[in-house]
């Protein structure tokens, strides 16, 4: 939108005129798949779900949440198939921030500000016919593994959390063609939980699924123990008698 319709200097010159120079800057296939992200953030456990279940917003719609260094300020920024709209949430004073309401513990928060859009956008679009976002053609959908975003294999239907298969939408042409490296089976001393070496005794061995990274994360990550362990077992073979032939019988390390 232009905000003006003309601008002239004080001898009738004009200086600006109401000209939309515009040009394409994101592709339509790529712009709908970020709106197709940004609707979850409305949904259940997304940030600003609070637009729905306080707010009571039903049509479909899009946007983020955010907040500032501290909790200084709260936004949220939304826009359906009709209309955009963002809300801010702070003080005059950035150091009182939205930390605390008058006369009361609770604490303010991003998801807040989404209520609050969502009460408003309800009012906006109430006599409005249900619209959603216009889909481009160029939009495929494909199923690939959640954790990889690679084509999946049957280990990625294997993990202990359960399939960790999914459709998603790409755009068409930019469907991942190499397989899931994420996912991998290895055999795993079920006493001590670590990787079974040559020596580890068989009852003690089961093939398990874990995820590999090819980069290390420390505990507070959530899929921390899904990981391939690090650790070996310290089995090793037992001491060999004079004459005797090593029998595969093993020992542990002290």
């Amino acid at each position: 939108p232009i905000l003006y319709t003309k601008v002239m200097d004080s001898q009738g010159n004009t200086i600006l005129e109401k000209k939309n120079n515009k040009h394409e800057v994101i592709s339509p296939q790529a712009a709908y798949l970020m709106v197709d992200t940004l609707k979850g953030v409305l949904q259940s456990g997304g940030t600003g779900s609070a637009a729905r279940y306080k707010g009571g917003l039903t049509i479909p719609a899009a946007g983020k949440t955010g907040t500032t260094n501290e909790d200084a300020d709260a936004y949220f920024a939304g826009f359906t198939a009709y209309y955009s709209g963002a809300i801010w949430m702070g003080h005059d004073k950035p150091s009182l921030g939205i930390r605390r309401r008058t006369n009361s513990s609770r604490t303010l928060s991003s998801g807040d500000t989404a209520w609050m859009w969502g009460e408003i956008m309800k009012q906006i679009h109430a006599k409005l016919p249900v619209k959603d976002f216009d889909k481009p053609d160029g939009i495929v959908k494909a199923t690939v593994c959640r954790d990889s975003g690679l084509l999946p294999t049957d280990l990625c239907g294997q993990d202990p959390r359960g399939s960790r298969l999914i459709t998603d939408m790409f755009v068409q042409g930019t469907v991942p063609t190499e397989k899931c490296n994420v996912h991998v089976k290895v055999p795993i001393n079920i006493v001590t939980g670590k990787l079974a070496n040559k020596f580890t005794p068989l009852e003690f061995i089961k093939e398990m699924v874990f995820i590999k990274r090819p980069y290390t994360v420390d505990s507070s990550v959530g899929d921390f123990k899904y990981q391939v362990p690090t650790e070996t077992d310290n089995y090793t073979a037992p001491p060999q008698q004079p004459g005797e032939q090593n029998n595969g019988g093993q020992t542990p390390t002290q």
